[in-house]
């Protein structure tokens, strides 16, 4: 018999695995990266997506033989600008999932104003494009712990998938929940409390 689909017993279970021995989970730089991703948001939103491009690279020039994905790959590299090499990899490939789920996966390679960028910019807002990168990092971060362990206990690809699909649900969750702090100012200082609700929720479980 497959493993069944974890609820949040056997969720929280994997959890304890990964958090085990562990007295932070985010890179201390991940404030600085969020408080970024807030402000590139919120300059869109003010000036239109373009204009705010504009302030990160030359290809913002040559607009319309650009693709979203091109853009969004001088989008990250300056996000991480400050982030340690180390981590450099999968914060950006978190990232860039966000930017994407926002655009459209099926218009990723589509010039940015044909992509729903802006309109699920203007409908999630800032804190919702923060939320999108801070839960698919989370995911991505405990995904690398268990998906070995998990893939090892199923019999079959769909309930491998099945699994992981409900651990990522999960994810989405604790920060759903860390996100309903007081807004205040979108700045760094948010954005390490944001981190901080996350890490406190899940060091509870452990």
């Amino acid at each position: 018999m497959s493993a069944p689909a974890p609820g949040s017993t056997s969720f929280q279970a994997e959890l304890r695995r990964y958090v085990h021995n562990k007295s932070v989970l985010f890179s201390p730089q991940i404030t600085g990266v969020v408080a970024d991703v807030v402000g590139f948001a919120s300059a869109g939103l003010r000036e239109g997506f373009r204009t705010a491009l504009n302030r990160l690279t030359a290809d913002a020039k040559v607009w319309p033989t650009r693709t979203f994905i091109e853009f969004c790959e001088a989008i990250v590299e300056h996000h991480t600008r400050d982030v340690r090499p180390a981590e450099q990899e999968l914060i950006g490939k978190s990232l860039c999932e966000a930017y994407i789920h926002f655009a459209g996966p099926q218009h990723a390679f589509e010039p940015p104003h044909k992509t729903l960028f802006m309109r699920s910019l203007r409908r999630r807002g800032p804190r919702g494009l923060a939320a999108s990168f801070l839960s698919l990092h989370l995911f991505n971060m405990v995904c690398i712990e268990i998906c070995d362990n998990v893939a090892s206990k199923m019999e079959d690809r769909q309930s491998y998938e099945l699994y992981m699909f409900c651990v990522e649900a999960n994810c989405r969750d604790l920060v759903t929940r860390a996100m309903e702090l007081p807004d205040g100012e979108l700045d760094e200082r948010w954005a390490a409390a944001i981190v901080n609700a996350i890490e406190t929720q899940l060091f509870q479980v452990s």
